[in-house]
């Protein structure tokens, strides 16, 4: 039995997919080295949080997570609900983004995007995220919104 696109098992096994297409076609990309792993979704909410790495590779001089690396989190993360609520249509590339940079990310830890869709349209996609360190999840480090063009279904 085929599961149903739009629903919760629909949006876990899609998103997951699409972590796994990560890391199989991007070996040694810069997506794949980000190593994002699925950590929840919700269908109804219209949202999924990611986790990733900060690895030492991530550090900026302050030795803390370089501030590109967190925007290049928000934007894969956002980009991949995007794809999802685009029924797969191929990529939904960044129109624009904007990020809010509010307190450091530490090294050593994961630290968890956790993106909303706000608009979904049938040629633009807006979205938004929340960054915080996976030991105070609560605690936001870094918000985001992004903007994503939607490409006719085929």
């Amino acid at each position: 039995m085929q599961t149903e696109y739009f629903s919760q098992e629909g949006i876990e096994q899609t998103i997951e997919m699409l972590m796994q297409r990560i890391q199989k076609k991007e070996r040694g990309g810069f997506n794949a080295m980000l190593s994002p792993r699925l950590v929840s979704a919700d269908w109804e909410k219209k949202s999924c949080t990611l986790a990733f790495r900060a690895e030492e590779w991530t550090s900026n001089p302050v030795v803390i997570v370089h501030g590109g690396i967190l925007c290049a989190a928000a934007d894969l993360s956002m980009g991949t609900l995007s794809i999802y609520l685009a029924q797969g249509s191929g990529i939904t590339p960044s129109v624009s983004i904007s990020i809010h940079y509010l307190r450091a990310v530490p090294l050593g830890e994961e630290f968890l995007v956790t993106v909303t869709a706000d608009h979904i349209g049938r040629r633009i996609n807006q979205l938004s995220c929340t960054i915080a360190a996976s030991s105070a999840p609560h605690i936001p480090c870094v918000t985001a919104i992004g903007t994503y063009y939607v490409s006719e279904l085929s």
